[in-house]
């Protein structure tokens, strides 16, 4: 299982890797590394917001190649609608981007 940080920003210390994943480098080495730690017929799980796609950090497209890439298919997603506090704060500056965003459990198996 496996909740990658999202934010683009370089990580200078060890606090900042748990929220800074420029490129969305470790959500790709996740992905890569994902078929030689299944056993037959196991799943990775994925916890991921799509907020970074409502801010043009990363497409939904680059989300879906890497998992195809990684020899992985999707055989099922679960949304929910984030309820956090931040989610209806109209002063927050990226309100307009949490009022659309998702959180998806991403069940992945091998292809």
């Amino acid at each position: 299982m496996c909740n990658p940080p999202w934010i683009p920003a370089t990580p200078h210390s060890t606090l900042d890797n748990a929220v800074y994943d420029p490129g969305s480098r470790m959500l790709f080495r996740f992905l890569n590394g994902l078929t030689d730690h299944l056993e037959p017929g196991g799943e990775g799980w994925l916890v991921l917001s799509d907020l970074a796609e409502h801010l043009g950090l990363r497409t939904r497209d680059d989300l879906l190649t890497a998992i195809t890439a990684a020899g992985l298919k999707v055989v099922e997603r679960l949304d929910t609608k984030p309820t956090h506090p931040k989610a209806s704060d109209r002063d927050d500056p990226l309100f307009e981007a949490r009022t659309a965003e998702v959180t998806s459990l991403w069940r992945l198996v091998r292809r």
